[in-house]
């Protein structure tokens, strides 16, 4: 399938962007006010990682099966259909929570069902990115996108400590199912090319054989092969402090304020890398170094910002720090999906997906179960040191260096 958009800034990038938009802004305010809402009934670390794990462990299992669905299916129905259904469910959740009937149950069981939607959601949106705008301006366009998304997540975030206090947690989650329910409207008008298996019978049998080509798709590209054990690991290692940010952010004696001031800080610094990695046209060598020097750095000023008492240096930290691995995801992920064939691209993603999101998943729980124990500045330090090692080699190698020799860009 070819791509014949002619120009970025089109209908239908501008359109995804705007549905994109109204739901990531909900989603922001509901994951605050929903993990304050936990971790002031039950005080728990523990808990507050085993929450953050279940979508993890959904996207793990069932990636795969959800990407050979989706090269399958017309993906804009899949699309419109998971936001309604997301919205639909955060209606129910919001009456229960202005009853005060609201419980962890509930919650964990709310945030199976709106995994479950973002496991077809996610290989959706991301292979159609790939087919409403040039190929030539694919890097600028997920960055712009991403750009948005955190420029987005940064104002919610901002507002988020201040919009908790005065409304309170219901109508943070009403207004989530709001947003979901706008971004589904707003994707309705949306030209989406189907693909070559689109509209084509789906049945069990079909779907494990399109899951054991794409594993064997997978397996066969040692780049890809390469980074998917190499993001298993790191994101086993790092990433589950982001699970227990808030408690984290506690035990250093600051607020809930300042904790939607610190995740504002992520998110700007996501809109600043961005946008930089949206207007710069950087050759495939330039990509490398960029890709390179911005996860090692960064895993070293994330380490001297675990370290800061005061709240403006750790602020400083971590915004630095997240700029550069930004910029760094940004450029490998365009180079990674040009790279995959076209028709295979929802089979490989999601295998991709399983392996970052098993990483997340395991460290999510690790963290929250060890930070019952152990001081959570520490439990950080520990995990970023022991990461160097692995983010090294991944970075290094060649298999990692070959995804950047040329711009590979298959149609089939």
């Amino acid at each position: 399938m070819n791509n014949m958009a002619k120009k970025l800034w089109n209908k239908n990038f501008i359109l995804l962007l705007q549905g994109n938009g109204f739901s990531v802004f909900g989603d922001i305010l509901y994951s605050i006010a929903i993990s304050f809402w936990v971790y002031d009934r039950t005080g728990s670390t523990a808990i507050m990682g085993i929450m953050a794990s279940i979508s993890m462990f959904v996207t793990m299992f069932g990636s795969p099966i959800a990407g050979a669905i989706v090269d399958r299916s017309h993906r804009k129905s899949i699309i419109v259909m998971m936001d309604l259904i997301r919205g639909l469910v955060m209606f129910v959740v919001a009456y229960f929570a202005f009853q005060e009937n609201l419980s962890v149950i509930m919650v964990m069981f709310t945030a199976f069902v709106a995994a479950f939607c973002h496991l077809f959601f996610s290989p959706a949106i991301q292979t159609v990115l790939v087919d409403i705008i040039p190929n030539k301006d694919l890097m600028r366009g997920q960055s712009l996108n991403g750009g948005l998304m955190s420029l987005l997540g940064l104002t919610g975030r901002a507002l988020s400590g201040l919009l908790l206090t005065v409304f309170g947690v219901p109508l943070m989650i009403l207004l989530n199912g709001i947003s979901f329910i706008i971004s589904a409207f707003s994707e309705l008008f949306i030209d989406i090319p189907p693909t070559k298996k689109a509209g084509t019978k789906i049945h069990v049998a079909q779907i494990v054989a399109d899951i054991k080509e794409g594993a064997v798709a997978t397996y066969n590209d040692k780049s890809l092969r390469f980074l998917m054990s190499g993001a298993l690991l790191l994101n086993f290692l790092v990433s589950g402090m982001f699970s227990i940010m808030l408690p984290f952010v506690y035990s250093k004696g600051f607020d809930i304020v300042q904790y939607g001031l610190l995740m504002s800080v992520f998110s700007l610094s996501g809109v600043v890398s961005m946008s930089i990695t949206g207007i710069v046209q950087f050759s495939y060598k330039q990509r490398y170094w960029v890709m390179a020097i911005g996860f090692i750095v960064s895993n070293f000023i994330f380490i001297l910002g675990y370290l800061m008492s005061n709240f403006y240096w750790l602020a400083m930290m971590f915004f630095f720090a997240n700029f550069l691995n930004t910029m760094a995801n940004a450029v490998l992920n365009s180079v990674l999906i040009l790279a995959i064939p076209a028709d295979k691209r929802g089979m490989i993603i999601g295998f991709v997906m399983t392996a970052s999101t098993g990483g997340v998943a395991m460290s999510s729980l690790a963290y929250g179960f060890f930070a019952e124990y152990i001081p959570m500045t520490v439990l950080a330090i520990i995990g970023l040191s022991l990461a160097m090692i692995p983010m090294l080699w991944l970075t290094l190698d060649r298999r990692t260096k070959d995804l950047f020799i040329e711009p590979v860009v298959s149609e089939t």
